[in-house]
């Protein structure tokens, strides 16, 4: 989900811009309830776009009774049996009531988007762009912001009608964004908070300049799939690295937790190696999978063992395993990067720490508190000509983290691709 911050900023700017168009239609449609609210978000929807308004059509009165007869439903489903205790209980009975209220809408928050975009199953689309995006938990603490700006607004001197146009125009853009799930090369469209592995994969660029080379290589590590992973982020890995078009794929290791995880990171090789060369190293998890038992698998979904392989000598570099001599321009790939002071390779690209899994402060580029714990928690380390980067990785056996995105991590040499 998107950071409610940064969907407010992006609403005051389509505001600013249409204020003309948006404003006065506003006033005109007040009256019309939840058709309205409706055609409104239509017209800006269309702005937002370029111009051009949705065409899709539904029943928004019913829509609009439905979504909030069942979020108030909930919300009294829970404030008046706690009011029964007594009246010491209203703290507590007011606040869990409001959280049902909204634990329900925001399971709808995207309905009328969808309906004006023609979903045939606007109820359907709402809750799948919900999980997709972080689920129940994240999505009501993103929508929480935007209604109480919504709600109260206006008696903060930001102007009713201003204030609810605001918060509409930002589940526009939540809706746009959520839309795009999947991957992103922008920091600021992932989550905070991250629950069960979900919301768009971040794709990190780092350029480091080696003598003579160039190219691209990606770094997918950490996916930590089990025998339940869906098929969600084999799309969006596939979809990504189609975008950014590199030289060779590295899996970095710790890509299955369990026997049955083998056969989604199976299927992803077979799929990626139509495009790219596939190279493939084992994590700590691999490892306690049985070592001969992963090679194998990746083998022969058509992955090249790492320690094995030697790119085109256009491109001015080779890529070394975590045991490999290093010889001529090498760029040294291992899963975890705590022995990383004592070699002498010039570049070397890591995963195995998940960034800690919660940054709470940086410091000489180290995020705390895992550094306490690993020394090269963080992004990127030089020292003496020779460059760390370190990835965040893609998947977690234990799911949950605090701004530090699931991510693939790309390394430009020199200019990038080459010619």
């Amino acid at each position: 989900m998107r950071d409610p911050a940064w969907l407010l900023a992006r609403a005051e700017e389509t505001w600013e811009r249409h204020r003309d168009v948006l404003g006065p239609l506003a006033g005109k449609l007040a009256g019309g309830g939840f058709g309205g609210g409706a055609e409104w978000m239509r017209v800006a929807l269309g702005l937002m776009r370029g111009g051009v308004p949705p065409e899709g059509k539904a029943g928004f009165a019913t829509l609009g009774l439905l979504k909030y007869g069942f979020a108030s439903l909930a919300g009294l489903a829970v404030l008046l049996p706690t009011l029964l205790l007594g009246p010491f209980w209203l703290w507590l009975a007011v606040p869990a009531g409001i959280l049902a209220f909204y634990a329900v809408e925001v399971q709808g928050v995207f309905l009328f988007p969808a309906a004006l975009a023609g979903s045939p199953h606007p109820w359907k689309t709402s809750r799948e762009l919900l999980v997709s995006g972080g689920g129940t938990v994240v999505g009501v603490l993103t929508v929480l912001p935007l209604a109480l700006r919504m709600l109260a607004g206006g008696f903060l001197g930001g102007g009713f009608v201003r204030s609810w146009c605001l918060g509409c125009l930002a589940v526009l853009h939540w809706y746009e964004a959520a839309r795009g799930q999947g991957w992103t090369a922008d920091e600021s469209a992932v989550p905070k908070l991250s629950l069960g592995g979900r919301g768009p994969i971040l794709i990190r660029t780092e350029r480091h300049r080696l003598a003579g080379a160039c190219g691209r290589i990606a770094f997918v590590s950490d996916l930590h799939w089990t025998g339940r992973t869906s098929g969600r982020d084999a799309e969006a890995i596939g979809a990504a690295l189609l975008a950014v078009r590199p030289d060779a794929v590295v899996l970095g290791g710790d890509l299955a937790d369990t026997r049955a995880g083998l056969g989604p990171v199976r299927s992803l090789v077979v799929s990626l190696t139509k495009h790219f060369p596939v190279l493939a190293l084992p994590g700590n998890h691999d490892m306690r999978l049985g070592a001969d038992l992963f090679r194998e698998t990746l083998e022969a979904a058509g992955a090249v063992w790492l320690e094995t392989w030697n790119p085109p000598r256009p491109l001015g570099w080779t890529l070394a395993g975590p045991s490999s001599p290093a010889e001529g321009a090498t760029i040294r790939c291992r899963h975890d990067p705590a022995r990383w002071k004592n070699d002498s390779t010039e570049i070397t690209l890591a995963g195995h720490l998940h960034g800690g899994q919660g940054e709470l402060w940086r410091s000489g580029g180290r995020h705390f508190p895992a550094a306490w714990f690993y020394r090269w928690c963080g992004l990127r380390f030089l020292r003496e000509g020779r460059a760390l980067f370190v990835s965040r990785g893609l998947g977690d056996t234990f799911p949950v983290r605090w701004k530090t995105p699931r991510e693939i991590l790309v390394l430009d040499l020199g200019d990038g691709r080459c010619s």
